[in-house]
Parts: C-alpha cells; sequence; structure tokens
C-alpha cells in the first residue's frame, strides 16, 4: 500500500522504498536519530526510516 507524500519533506535518497518521484517522501513517519552524542551539524544526523528498494 502506497502512502501520501509528506508534506515538507524532501528526500534526495532514490534507493529508498519510500522516495516518490525521487523528491517526496511517502513513509507514514519518519525518524531522525543522532550518530553522536550531541548532534551539531546535518552529517551527525541519520534517516533510520530509510527501505532499501533492493
Amino acid at each position: 500500500m502506497e502512502h501520501k507524500a509528506l508534506s515538507g519533506v524532501h528526500c534526495d535518497v532514490e534507493s529508498c522504498i519510500y522516495n516518490q518521484s525521487g523528491k517526496k517522501c511517502t513513509a507514514s513517519s519518519i525518524s531522525v536519530d543522532s550518530t553522536s552524542r550531541n548532534a551539531c551539524s546535518c552529517d551527525e544526523t541519520a534517516c533510520r526510516t530509510f527501505l532499501s528498494r533492493d
């Protein structure tokens, strides 16, 4: 079942199953975690919602 795109959520990860038309996230919700104790930049965060199309 395909979900409607989340308003205001932009995604460039075309290999993610939730990526629609190369820019829109269709996950029912998203989860973003810190990859360091006190994240201070984008490089220190990660989308945990990602699922590979493969």
